[in-house]
């Protein structure tokens, strides 16, 4: 009996039964399929209603749609009713049927009209426009954008313009590509004056300047210099940052009285930008010289970062015996901030002070240091701080350093591997350099799917942890963050590890429950939280999923702008499948991506 039950479970094309052939059905037949199966009514049953092009099958395919009350069944129902676009007398029909929808009181009814109501785009024009100027749902007004927004775009109209802003979102019927590409014909339609305050308007979502900040940013010709430079003056640091970034990219030398007052922010990031600014406008002006110099000698670690970028450049004499100081300031960011500047000057003066400091530098900036070691001089003499003094005593007087080209290469050349390190310790392969790190790691209820050992995800995960904390030296200052619904910390703060500590460590790990979501940007700012932390593993098995920001995109620009004055390295671990996400957060964080299964 319990055989033959589950032979009648398996679907027909496992049993080699072709499905039932749904256009051998009736129309009546269809519905009472629908009025059975609900919002579990597969997506065929409504589509062989629409392409059947009759008016029995519009009739039935009307009240079909009424049936289904969420769920993807809604959307298929909304969407089957294009295939009456361009028939005659039964186009009218269904966008009638569409639009009486929008006027739900049922958010789910009204979303998924208006996606099938912009199907018919030009078509049911009057239609849309009303849905735009009329309905209260942010969601329902920019699923009718899509149908739209070609045709609104193309008008070129400073009226036009403003009905997209204050309706688009980014949706998965509208990409960031095919937003950017329609309000860059507004701006050859209009240049931009049709922009004119729009970055200031605090009337309009975030996320649609910031999406009008990115299109100005690869907009050709000054005049979009104007509206950046007005973003400046925006309540929004993210915004703020990004308009910097672009400014910078287009070479700006006129912030006006902007630069002056954003020196003095109270956001990091946005304060950091401007000495950024500051240093590329002045860096050059020999009146400026002093007061780099005694920003190189400031209290504010922020004031001594941002010098390095301008001490780099001019790259005096005295600038550089600055930026070699700073190569040992007591900051992290600092000395990061340095090694980068040291190495863009490209002067064989650094190298001496640079295999000095090789001498004291532990942690996440000494691969750094030995990469820029190896780049300024074309040699690959390990990690020794005694083989590189030895052959800096001989080379010293008659050195030069190679041209750029030259050194990349032969680096290309050399045999690849990570990073080298004073411990065993590794955590999927990726070595482990620093003594300030932090696990970031999914506890979401998809790592509950089993890998190919067998195992669970999260038991491997488990296993993987216990090993990697149980071979990290005493004295190693660590946190664990799980994220799922919300960002869990094994502590406040760093901990020192030592055998107590380890131990509970490695009891927390076993202890974290599976739950639902993936909030993955709050479980990164969790392992931000410590101004100690340079090092960040990041593990995950799926895409960003709830809490305050969802989309990878986003998380991607905001971990930039945090990250700007933090300088922590990023590794990204993806379990199951690859992740261009984790790949770019990665890249952008000076770290390294691996896939496991």
């Amino acid at each position: 009996m319990r055989l033959l039950l589950a032979i009648s479970l398996l679907a027909p094309a496992a049993l080699g039964v072709p499905p039932d052939d749904l256009s051998k059905l009736s129309e009546r037949q269809l519905y009472d399929r629908v009025e059975k199966t609900g919002n579990k009514t597969s997506a065929a049953v409504f589509e062989e209603l629409g392409k059947r092009k009759t008016r029995a099958a519009i009739t039935t395919l009307r009240k079909a749609f009424a049936v289904p009350t969420g769920g993807p069944a809604l959307q298929h129902a909304s969407r089957a009713f294009r295939h009456y676009r361009g028939v005659d007398d039964l186009e009218a029909t269904a966008i009638s049927t569409l639009f009486e929808a929008t006027l739900d009181s049922a958010n789910g009814r009204t979303r998924n009209a208006a996606l099938g109501l912009a199907l018919f785009g030009d078509r049911a024009d009057a239609e849309l426009r009303k849905v735009l100027l009329r309905n209260e749902d942010p969601i329902t007004r920019a699923n009718a954008l899509d149908g739209l927004l070609t045709m609104l775009a193309d008008s070129g109209t400073k009226r036009d313009l403003r009905l997209v802003l204050e309706n688009i979102r980014i949706t998965p019927t509208l990409t960031e590509k095919e937003a950017k590409s329609a309000l860059q014909k507004f701006y050859r339609a209009g240049g931009a004056k049709f922009y004119k305050g729009v970055l200031l308007d605090e009337d309009l979502p975030l996320s649609t300047r910031e999406l009008v900040l990115a299109t100005l940013g690869d907009a050709e010709g000054d005049a979009a210099l104007t509206p950046l430079l007005e973003a400046l003056a925006s309540n929004s640091d993210a915004l703020v940052y990004e308009a910097f970034k672009h400014l910078l990219a287009r070479g700006c030398d006129d912030y006006g009285p902007r630069l002056k007052k954003l020196l003095k922010s109270k956001n990091t990031a946005t304060r950091r930008a401007a000495l950024v600014a500051q240093a590329h406008l002045y860096g050059g002006d020999e009146s400026f010289l002093s007061r780099l110099l005694d920003l190189a000698h400031s209290r504010d670690a922020l004031e001594r970062a941002a010098a390095t970028i301008s001490l780099g450049t001019v790259a005096t004499p005295d600038c550089l015996a600055a930026l070699h100081t700073l190569l040992g300031d007591s900051e992290y960011s600092v000395r990061y901030e340095a090694l980068a500047a040291t190495y863009a000057a490209r002067k064989s003066a650094s190298i001496g002070p640079l295999i000095d400091r090789l001498g004291h530098e532990h942690g996440a900036l000494r691969p750094i240091l030995l990469q820029r070691l190896r780049l300024l001089t074309g040699q690959g003499l390990g990690d020794s701080h005694g083989a590189w003094t030895l052959w800096w005593s001989d080379h010293a007087t008659s050195f030069q350093v190679p041209k750029r080209a030259d050194a990349e290469k032969a680096e290309s050349e050399r045999t690849k591997s990570h990073s080298p390190n004073a411990t065993s310790a590794a955590f999927y392969g990726i070595k482990i350099v620093s003594d300030r790190i932090c696990f970031v790691c999914d506890s979401s209820k998809s790592m509950s799917a089993k890998t190919s050992s067998g195992q669970t995800r999260m038991d491997a995960l488990r296993a993987q942890l216990t090993t990697t904390i149980q071979k990290l030296p005493d004295g190693t200052l660590l946190n664990i963050v799980f994220f799922s619904a919300a960002a869990y910390a094994w502590s406040d703060t760093l901990r020192i590890l030592n055998d107590k500590a380890r131990t509970e460590a490695i009891e927390r790990v076993h202890a974290e429950p599976l739950k639902f979501k993936t909030l993955t940007y709050e479980g990164l700012m969790e392992g931000f939280a410590d101004p100690r932390v340079d090092t960040i593993y990041l593990l995950t098995d799926g895409q960003p999923f709830g809490g305050v920001m969802p989309k990878s995109g986003d998380i991607l620009r905001e971990i930039e702008r945090i990250n700007s004055v933090r300088h922590v390295i990023i590794h990204c671990i993806s379990v199951g499948t690859d992740s261009g996400f984790l790949k770019k957060l990665a890249k952008q964080n000076g770290g390294h991506y691996t896939r496991v299964d």
